[in-house]
């Protein structure tokens, strides 16, 4: 299981661990994993000035075009506006109750696909949350309604994906790693850093996972975290599932150069 995992507090020299491990991997075929589209121009830019030239800088979303291009998955994704479409015939579908007045509002359609976004990002399926609302509602008759209407929204959405053949960016990522798994070998020996990431939702953890593990390439995963402390809490427990992972963790000290004089206390 070759996964390094890197932690640390803010300012503690994390860069410099993975970045460096990046740029000396580079001549590998290397992949650098970024939160976000200005993150990934950010580091191009910079690691290019530092004559780092070789490798690829892309978001979560590219990595996962890239396991399907390589796995030969061929899922078409919905673009946002059709994304939209659906969950507004999904809503219209559905008989609603408990939600009629709620799915009357212009915040509806987005609240709703942002749950169903979370939903897949967690590797739940509609089936799945069903049975989690029922057994949430029977604790509480009054929930019954709600809970209803909520699970059988998620299923509508995903039955208009599925009647006209495509799949939105969560599904497609989650579906590309379910082909990586059957392919292992399809991915090739390029080793992966991800960097810069808060945390990590089970769909990305699910990825660190199938490579390191599955695939069996070099994987290092940075992360802001330091025992103890009280800001940095929820992310235990995603650091707790990836130790049982890494080959290695490296945890480092907090480094007060970065600091004026008067702040490093």
């Amino acid at each position: 299981m070759p996964l390094t995992l890197v932690l640390g507090p803010a300012n503690s020299a994390k860069a410099g661990e993975v970045l460096g491990a990046y740029a000396a991997a580079t001549h590998r075929g290397a992949w650098l994993v970024v939160p976000n589209a200005r993150d990934a121009d950010h580091y191009r830019r910079e690691l290019a000035e530092q004559g780092v030239v070789l490798g690829s800088v892309v978001t979560f979303s590219g990595l996962g075009e890239e396991i399907a291009r390589r796995s030969g998955y061929g899922g078409k994704r919905v673009t946002p506006v059709q994304r939209e479409q659906l969950l507004a015939r999904a809503v219209r579908g559905t008989e609603l109750s408990s939600l009629a007045r709620a799915a009357e509002t212009s915040g509806f359609l987005a609240a709703a696909g942002e749950l169903i976004s979370e939903l897949e990002r967690s590797l739940v399926a509609p089936e799945r949350f069903s049975r989690a609302m029922e057994r949430w509602a029977a604790q509480a008759p009054e929930r019954a309604s709600y809970a209803r209407e909520v699970a059988a929204l998620y299923s509508a959405y995903v039955r208009e994906l599925e009647r006209r053949g495509r799949v939105d960016a969560e599904l497609f990522a989650w579906r590309a790693l379910d082909a990586l798994r059957r392919n292992p070998g399809s991915w090739g020996s390029e080793p992966l850093f991800f960097y810069g990431f808060d945390d990590l939702h089970p769909l990305q953890l699910d990825a660190v996972e199938t490579l390191a593990r599955v695939v069996g390439v070099e994987v290092m995963v940075s992360l802001t975290y330091e025992v103890g402390r009280a800001a940095l809490v929820a992310r235990a427990e995603v650091v707790e599932d990836l130790r049982p992972l890494a080959e290695r963790v490296v945890e480092l000290p907090a480094v007060d150069a970065y600091y004026e004089a008067g702040a490093r206390p």
